[in-house]
């Protein structure tokens, strides 16, 4: 082993090699590291170019200097051959504002010198190349970026294709190294939103599936863009279908860098990678060299403006990599599905290989203790005769397994079948782990992670139901909070008692959640609701009122219901995690699945029969326009409205001639507001406020525009524009 004294002084050298621009000085240092006198003829590089959207505004400050983008792409130009790069990827956000002509040019000036080497390149759009980024779904929302881009796109020698045919947002790109036949596959943000990418990820299978022979590297800005949406797909869960992906790549995040393993439908790995240094500059990219003999795949953090390397592991890491992509039957797996004759009575069924599955039971009411659970090949826990809408209809078949996975699921059932996942096999369920205590617990939670979360208790739930994390906690005695992440599929216990004033930290998609005392005003008599009065229960379409033994609730429609779609907090705010799906369900079997489910607070419903039952803790806050969908609130009626509801609104600034804002006259974000159009008058969009629960204003328009302001500080200024009118709510609830 080389001594680190040895090391020092011979990466002392290589620094002073570097500044004297000698171009085989980084392959020096770059072996150095790794211990190796020389790199094997038959390794080669490929160099990701993480977003340079700062770097082409070249305004002087570190991070935002032309300087550092053209000193990656010499970087590039210099690196060709000692590294052997055999491709460049840009993952997107070439430039900060597309209709900014400037900043192509600057990209250009950096981009032309990395064709100019003739390696195979490939780069994707991100949010900032498009036409504007206040509608990212507009059908034409990659035309700059196309008029800027094809030139350098139909000189591109290692173009096979691209989709739509005559554009460039999603492009192949082939290019073979060392015997191995490689694809690019760039595939736009949020493919599945617009009308011109419904087709995009089944060009990009079919691409997949006509050259199984090719090792695939997915280029997107960002992976989980648009996903809120039913009709957008995880790039990573799309990924997962195709065997011969082994790399998938984005930027966007200022979190930096991270990289994860995903595994495919064959269980075979996949590296999930994300890099993006604009936000601390210095000019990191990142750089993969293909190491054949040890199979494997290393990764390198390079900045050539500080001429240094990152070290910790999110920056250097090794993972596996197989030449040719494998053959054979996928790996068999679990198959947990909705099926005819099983209800929601249940528990928890554990397969062979750990993994466990919230069942229903088989419609007999718990009447075979374990044996009635819908869990087949698996070891099955108790069977708890509560309603769990999560569960119902829902059926496990196990894969069989060897003797050491058999005897791992049989250790787990002893503790308490509602123990969520494998990875909690240590965890015990106190006394009060029992049905009434799901029933008994409520939940706060934080806008995002708290900042101090306290111990953590056992391993994370593999999960992306809130309401499985919700019972997982609720049967822990110690748990007094979890963070639930929807991005990392699961979430993790904590001891920290919370209030709900803690500070927090901004960490992907996760939030706190904390135990918290309940404050329902529902009898206790229709809480515990059992088959028996569910079956009782009465809908009467003409009023849409449920009523459930002497208490009653209604369904009104929220925000008007028709062309509405529930969200949360915001219009763009529309977590799975909020509510269980159903299919093939009409709207009257849609109400009753909600009056059946003791947590909803509303139902989502097509005439497709798509039906969502709504079970977020704070309800349904807002609404989104989506056509063919209505969006319903379970609950007390809406709050009536009367000619003297002009009298609750008071103008702001004057009212007339001005359009609200939040903190300042230059605070105007889309999150403060829902937005309505087609609303004729003033008094229709006061009337959608008085309906929506924490409204704290409107903004009209003569032209039928209108917001209405959810912001929690209300409406605290405003901005003179004609033909606006800002109104604050006085009745808002504080």
């Amino acid at each position: 082993m080389l001594s680190f004294t040895f090391l020092t002084a011979l990466a002392q050298g290589f620094v002073q090699a570097l500044q004297g621009d000698s171009c085989g000085s980084l392959l020096l240092q770059h072996t150095a590291v790794r211990g190796e006198a020389q790199s094997n003829s038959g390794d080669f590089s490929i160099v990701i170019i993480p977003d340079t959207q700062n770097m082409v505004v070249d305004n002087g400050n570190r991070g935002w200097r032309l300087s550092e983008w053209i000193a990656q792409a010499d970087w590039v130009v210099q690196q060709k051959n000692p590294l052997n790069i055999q491709a460049v990827v840009h993952v997107g956000d070439l430039v900060n504002v597309a209709t900014v002509h400037y900043e192509w040019e600057n990209f250009n000036k950096g981009w032309q010198k990395i064709e100019q080497t003739g390696v195979a390149w490939s780069l994707v759009p991100g949010n900032h190349d498009l036409n504007t980024m206040a509608c990212w779904d507009c059908a034409d929302r990659w035309d700059i970026y196309n008029q800027k881009m094809t030139a350098a796109w139909q000189r591109n020698k290692h173009l096979e294709e691209s989709y739509p045919p005559g554009r460039y947002e999603n492009s192949m790109v082939i290019f073979e190294a060392s015997g191995i036949e490689f694809m690019i596959l760039s595939i736009e943000l949020g493919p599945g939103a617009t009308p011109s990418s419904e087709g995009t990820l089944d060009w990009a299978s079919s691409k997949l599936r006509q050259h199984p022979e090719r090792r695939a590297i997915i280029n997107n800005h960002f992976g989980v863009w648009g996903t809120e949406r039913r009709e957008v797909v995880s790039i990573a869960e799309w990924s997962k279908q195709h065997r011969n992906i082994f790399l998938i790549h984005q930027g966007h995040d200022c979190a930096r860098e991270w990289n994860k393993i995903i595994y495919n439908n064959w269980g075979e790995p996949i590296m999930e990678v994300l890099t993006d240094y604009q936000c601390s500059g210095d000019a990191f990219l990142r750089y993969y060299s293909f190491h054949l003999d040890a199979r494997e795949i290393q990764a390198y953090t390079y900045s050539p403006v500080l001429l240094q390397f990152e070290r910790d592991s999110n920056s250097e890491f090794a993972f596996p990599f197989e030449p040719e992509t494998p053959s054979g039957a996928p790996k068999p797996q679990n198959i947990y599905e909705r099926v005819d004759g099983v209800g929601g009575w249940g528990g928890w069924c554990v397969c062979p290989d750990g993994k466990r599955y919230n069942v229903g039971d088989r419609n007999d009411a718990c009447e075979n203790g374990p044996s009635s659970l819908a869990c087949i090949g698996g070891v099955p826990g108790e069977c708890l005769e509560v309603h769990d809408a999560s569960r119902e209809g829902m059926q496990v078949t196990c894969v069989a397994s060897n003797a050491s996975a058999t005897t791992s699921a049989t250790r787990s059932t002893t503790t308490s079948a509602t123990s969520l996942t494998s990875t909690l096999p240590t965890t015990t369920l106190g006394p009060e782990s029992t049905t009434s205590s799901v029933r008994d617990t409520c939940y706060g939670h934080l806008e995002a992670v708290a900042a101090e979360e306290g111990d953590e208790i056992g391993s994370k739930v593999e999960t992306l139901s809130l309401q499985e994390c919700q019972n997982a906690c609720t049967n822990v005695n110690e748990c007094q909070s979890f963070a639930f992440c929807p991005h990392f599929d699961g979430c993790w216990m904590k001891t920290k008692v919370l209030t709900g004033s803690e500070p927090t930290r901004n960490f992907y998609d996760c939030k706190t959640y904390y135990k918290k005392r309940c404050e329902s005003t529902i009898p206790p008599s229709t809480e515990s609701t059992t088959r028996s009065s569910i079956s009782q229960t009465t809908l009467e379409a003409t009023s849409s009122t449920t009523t459930t033994s002497s208490f009653t609730k209604v369904f009104w429609e929220f925000d008007g219901g028709e062309g509405r779609a529930c969200r949360g907090s915001s219009s763009s705010d529309a977590s799975d995690a909020y509510y269980v799906l159903f299919t093939g369900v009409p709207l009257d079997e849609c109400k009753a699945k909600c009056v059946a489910e003791p947590l909803c607070k509303g139902l989502e419903h097509n005439p497709n029969g798509r039906c969502e039952v709504w079970t977020r803790t704070e309800g349904i806050e807002a609404s989104a326009p989506v056509a063919g969908y209505t969006c319903f609130v379970y609950g007390g009626p809406p709050v009536t409205t009367s000619p003297a509801i002009l009298t609750d609104f008071s103008p702001v600034d004057g009212g007339e001639g001005r359009a609200c804002r939040g903190a300042s006259e230059n605070d105007n974000s889309a999150e403060y507001y829902n937005l309505f159009t087609s609303v004729p008058s003033m008094e229709d969009c006061m009337h959608k406020c008085a309906n929506q629960p924490k409204c704290k204003g409107i903004e009209h328009h003569g032209n039928g525009r209108c917001e209405v302001w959810t912001r929690p500080e209300g409406i605290q200024a405003s901005f003179p524009v004609s033909g606006y009118t800002c109104l604050a709510y006085r009745l808002a609830i504080k």
